[in-house]
C-alpha cells in the first residue's frame, strides 16, 4: 500500500473511532421492581411498583418514571444510596406521589457510583409502613427513558451527612418516620410539575457535540494525507 493510501486509510479509521466514541458517550437504563419483600426489614403488602430510569453519562442526568399500585396511600417517596438488604441515606425527596412519578435530576459523582454499582434504590412510604412499604434496587435493563419537559431539572442533589437520622422530617405528602429511610435532611426535590424552559427539556441525546469530534478526525485525516503526499514526492 502506498504512503498516500496508508495515510488516507489511517485518517478514515481514526474518523470512525472518534465518531464511535462520541456516540458511545450515551445512556444506560436501570430498572427496579418495588415490593414489600425488598424493604429492610421486609413488610407484608400486596402493593408493587416499577422504577425505570435512564442515566446519561455525559450530562450526569437521570430521567424516567416510577409507577406503583399504592394509589393515594403514598405520603413520602425517596431515592436512596444503599445496597440490597441495607438501608442508606436518601438524596431525593419527591413532592408528587401520583403514579407515574416523574424523575429529572443531575447526579453527583458519589451518587453515580452508587447507581452503577447497584447501590441505589427507590422507597415509597405510607402511613401503615412509615419506614417504607415498597422498595426496589436499580439494576441495568429496561426501555430508555427521556427527560419530561413538564418536570424541571432538580439540579445537583445535596444531602447532609447525617441524612436519615433526623426525626420528624417532612415532604409535601406527609411526615417521615425518622428511621434510616427518613428524608428529613434532603435539601432538594424532584417530581414537581412546573413547566421547564421551552428551549431545554433537561435531556441531552449525546455525550458531546458530534460535529466537534468529526471535525477533529477530518483534520487529522487531512494532515496524515498531506504527510503521505510529502513522502511520496521525496
Amino acid at each position: 500500500m502506498s504512503p498516500m493510501k496508508s495515510s488516507l486509510f489511517l485518517g478514515t479509521a481514526l474518523t470512525a473511532l472518534l465518531v464511535t466514541g462520541v456516540a458511545s458517550a450515551a445512556k444506560t437504563t436501570y430498572t427496579g421492581t418495588l415490593n414489600g419483600a425488598s424493604e429492610v426489614p421486609a413488610v407484608q403488602t400486596q402493593a408493587t411498583g416499577t422504577a425505570t430510569l435512564t442515566f446519561d453519562d455525559a450530562t450526569k442526568k437521570l430521567c424516567g418514571r416510577i409507577t406503583h399500585t399504592l394509589g393515594g396511600d403514598v405520603n413520602a417517596a425517596h431515592l436512596h444510596a444503599g445496597a440490597p438488604g441495607a438501608n442508606g441515606n436518601p438524596f431525593v425527596v419527591f413532592t408528587s406521589f401520583a403514579s407515574p412519578m416523574k424523575v429529572n435530576l443531575t447526579l453527583n459523582d458519589g451518587q453515580i457510583t452508587s447507581l452503577v454499582t447497584g447501590q441505589f434504590y427507590v422507597n415509597l412510604h405510607t402511613t401503615a409502613h412509615a419506614g417504607g412499604e415498597i422498595r426496589g434496587n436499580m439494576a441495568t435493563g429496561g426501555d430508555e427513558q427521556s427527560c419530561d419537559a413538564d418536570v424541571p431539572d432538580a439540579g445537583p442533589i445535596d444531602v447532609d451527612d447525617d441524612a436519615g437520622t433526623s426525626s420528624g422530617g417532612t415532604s409535601s405528602g406527609g411526615t417521615s418516620s425518622g428511621s434510616a429511610n427518613d428524608a428529613g435532611t434532603v435539601r432538594s426535590d424532584a417530581g414537581t410539575t412546573a413547566a421547564a424552559p421551552a428551549e431545554d427539556d433537561g435531556c441531552s441525546t449525546t455525550g458531546s457535540a458530534p460535529g466537534n469530534g468529526v471535525a477533529i478526525a477530518f483534520g487529522v485525516g487531512v494532515a496524515l494525507a498531506a504527510i503521505g503526499r510529502s513522502r511520496r514526492k521525496r
